[in-house]
């Protein structure tokens, strides 16, 4: 089952793009408590959906986590809002 992400900072390296992350910023999680196995993550570089493993690197999300990801409304705004940012930031370097 997956889960909604939390929020900590260490050091992990996306599995869609291979860039280094070290912060990592949870959607209503205002407590700041480490992530758990299941939990879902979006690299801001790449915006690859990934899910912790149990020792706490990302991998790819199976088939069926996938669609229980994109399932979750909160993900779907998310994404929304970075395709958004990113788009806006493109357009602001041309």
């Amino acid at each position: 089952m997956v889960t909604e992400p939390k929020s900590n900072e260490f050091d992990v390296d996306c599995p869609h793009c291979g860039r280094v992350r070290e912060v990592h910023t949870g959607a209503g999680d205002a407590q700041g408590t480490t992530p758990s196995s299941g939990d879902v993550s979006v690299c801001f570089n790449c915006l690859g959906t990934s899910v912790f493993d149990d020792t706490l690197k990302l991998r790819l999300p199976t088939q069926q986590e996938a669609k229980e990801i994109a399932a979750i409304p909160s993900f779907t705004e998310l994404m929304f809002q970075l395709i958004s940012l990113k788009t806006k930031q493109m357009d602001e370097r041309k």
